[in-house]
């Protein structure tokens, strides 16, 4: 879920397809676009996520094509609808249907962010995220304008720009499954939700404003905090929380909050877990935990996503009740 710049219309993504514009004002849900008959939904494919540019006047959708392929696609935007022919920013072959990614944000400068999987399969230990020559395990990052006869270009600050072995659309690397990541639009920290195997979910901090900058966040060597494989490069960055199944399954990475409306809430980091759908939210101080807190009473059937509107305001997507949330003050 995302709103418009300019607007307050809101703008939800449904896995099957659809694109839905809910208007402010109480009036009904329109839904402007469905991807329906072009992507895949076999295993976690599907429409995976959307995202405006700062101006409202390009969005930016990810998804998996039928053929099984992760792609990135720009489209033009206008009054509240698709006003133009796709644009293809990026293709990414799928060796498997399953860890995906497929989170898609975009920063003030203009640069777009992207999760990308490390394609699985479900339970092994893939070296994908580990090869700086292959994109799946990674946190991307792209300036979007065309060059010469390329569909996007390398921010000069990128990490790894002019090592000639390897991809300079890389931010960070060493991830499993980063359903969704978070970028403070106040500090310009990042967050990462990354799903575990069968041991822990991890949440990896990296402090802004160049937040992760050519981290490696361990993935397979590194389960969490627990080693599953050995030769582990010296590098590896940490999470700065993890937590083991129990009763939860896989980490829904949601947002920083930013709103007015709960006070209390400010700066601190909101998530929740695929199984138990409770929100939670952590406080950070120089690397170290020193606040949690879990809210019995917020609690949705299978969170697959939050969102967060202009305000700082946070949402929650629920796929069991096919609802979007508002999160606001008890």
């Amino acid at each position: 879920m995302v709103q418009h710049p300019g607007t307050d219309d809101l703008y939800v993504s449904s896995l099957e397809g659809p694109i839905v514009r809910v208007p402010a004002g109480g009036v009904g849900p329109t839904t402007i676009a469905d991807f329906g008959g072009q992507i895949s939904t076999s295993g976690e494919s599907g429409l995976l996520d959307i995202s405006f540019d700062a101006g409202g006047d390009l969005l930016y959708v990810s998804l998996v094509e039928s053929d099984g392929d992760l792609a990135l696609i720009e489209i033009p935007f206008v009054a509240g609808s698709l006003a133009g022919r796709p644009r293809s920013l990026l293709v990414i072959p799928s060796p498997t249907d399953v860890h995906h990614a497929g989170d898609v944000d975009v920063d003030a400068a203009g640069n777009v962010w992207y999760a990308v999987g490390d394609g699985g399969p479900s339970q092994g230990l893939s070296t994908r995220a580990q090869d700086l020559n292959d994109l799946h395990g990674k946190l991307l990052r792209i300036d979007p304008r065309p060059a010469s006869e390329a569909p996007y270009q390398i921010p000069p600050d990128n990490p790894f720009v002019g090592r000639p072995d390897v991809r300079p659309e890389i931010w960070a690397y060493g991830l499993r499954n980063p359903w969704r990541f978070d970028l403070d639009p106040v500090t310009g920290d990042l967050w990462i939700g990354d799903v575990g195997r069968n041991g822990p979910e991890e949440i990896d901090h990296l402090p802004g404003p160049q937040g992760g900058a050519g981290a490696n966040l361990g993935w397979p060597y590194f389960e969490g905090t627990t080693a599953t494989l050995e030769g582990a490069p010296p590098e590896i960055v940490g999470p700065v929380l993890e937590y083991p199944h129990d009763d939860r399954c896989a980490v829904t990475g949601g947002g920083v909050y930013r709103g007015d409306g709960i006070p209390a809430l400010t700066g601190a980091y909101v998530y929740s877990d695929l199984c138990d759908g409770i929100v939670r939210a952590v406080s950070v101080s120089d690397g170290v935990v020193v606040a949690e807190h879990a809210f019995e009473e917020a609690q949705a059937g299978y969170p697959v996503s939050f969102g967060t509107d202009l305000a700082g305001e946070l949402y929650l997507c629920s796929f069991d009740l096919n609802t979007v949330f508002r999160i606001v003050a008890r």
